[in-house]
């Protein structure tokens, strides 16, 4: 075939035909054998057509070579040809990209498995930072006895030491000893009227004032407890309780172990103490001082009642502690 042939017009129309009809149908192989009787050489007939048709449109009008109908199909049945009988000692392409997807995947999965070996199976949330991570913005209960002139109604009192508003604070009241009650000292309560639901997180907010350093004629303490408390006794069966003693706060948890203390107040004034809890876990504060953090060993599936607990001595008359305000609040 003569170089004539090979560009003109009509040739170029067959290649277009060719590459859009793609491999395997007539014009395909019209094509090639065209190429081939003049003298092209090359294994790779797409690459062959290509070639051709770019050195007819070299100084020509542009013409889009668009894939006809059956293009894709007739490329992958091609490829499909060359795996089964193509040249001795080749590997087909199709295998080629099978081996490397294969490969790619190998490689994820033997990285994936030295992550885990080396960091082991991820921890569990961590549920004092769980508890941490909640804001407790929302009151449930307040009570302000510095300008308050009666106890609030969603609080009650409770106990045999009682508790009076006066001079802008919550005062545990002098106790007279009694005939063979050798007790030393009673308790009188502040507690929220309605438990909190099992399932919510809470918190009790106390504020304190102490005139001067602590004695022990007046232990404070605030408690959670998933028990009811006592109204003629003012104490319940099963409690997390902060207390002072000494001067020195201390958290007693509900089996009577004593996991933490802190250190003792050294100066009169008022002083925050804050119980944050959900259903195991407890962190404990006295002012910016964090005293504990845990499990707190309460009945998870129990209401939580909250409040505040004066223990005084009988007979003392002495007062150097008194309660300014109380808060309970939900996230």
């Amino acid at each position: 075939m003569s170089d004539t042939d090979l560009e003109s017009d009509t040739f170029q129309t067959l290649l277009t035909d060719a590459l859009r009809a793609g491999p395997g149908s007539p014009e395909w192989h019209q094509a090639v054998a065209r190429l081939r009787s003049s003298g092209e050489k090359g294994a790779d007939e797409l690459q062959l057509l290509i070639r051709a048709r770019e050195d007819l449109e070299s100084g020509k009008e542009y013409r889009t070579v668009k894939a006809g109908p059956g293009f894709t199909r007739n490329v992958l049945q091609a490829i499909e040809d060359e795996g089964a009988g193509g040249a001795k000692g080749g590997i087909p392409s199709a295998n080629i990209v099978a081996f490397v997807a294969a490969g790619v995947i190998l490689a994820v999965v033997v990285v994936v498995a030295v992550v885990l070996f080396k960091t082991g199976t991820p921890p569990a949330p961590n549920k004092v930072d769980q508890l941490k991570g909640l804001y407790f913005v929302s009151a449930i209960s307040s009570a302000d006895f510095e300008t308050a002139t009666d106890v609030p109604a969603d609080f009650k009192t409770a106990g045999e030491l009682a508790l009076k508003i006066t001079g802008k604070a919550l005062r545990p009241q002098t106790l007279e000893p009694i005939a063979d009650d050798k007790r030393e000292y009673r308790a009188g309560v502040l507690v929220k009227a309605e438990p909190i639901p099992a399932d919510q997180p809470g918190m009790i907010e106390v504020t304190f004032f102490a005139n001067r350093l602590p004695t022990d004629v007046v232990i404070p303490q605030v408690f959670v407890s998933d028990a009811p408390i006592d109204d003629a006794k003012g104490t319940s069966s099963h409690e997390l309780v902060w207390l002072l003693k000494g001067g020195q706060p201390q958290l007693v948890k509900p089996d009577m172990s004593v996991p933490a203390t802190g250190p003792k107040l050294d100066k009169p004034g008022p002083f925050t103490v804050k119980i944050r809890f959900d259903k195991d876990t407890a962190i404990v504060e006295t002012g910016a001082q964090r005293l504990y953090e845990g499990p707190h060993g309460l009945a998870p599936n129990s209401p939580k009642y909250v409040g505040v607990r004066f223990l005084r001595k009988v007979g003392d008359s002495s007062a150097n502690l008194w309660l300014t305000g109380v808060k309970v609040l939900k996230p």
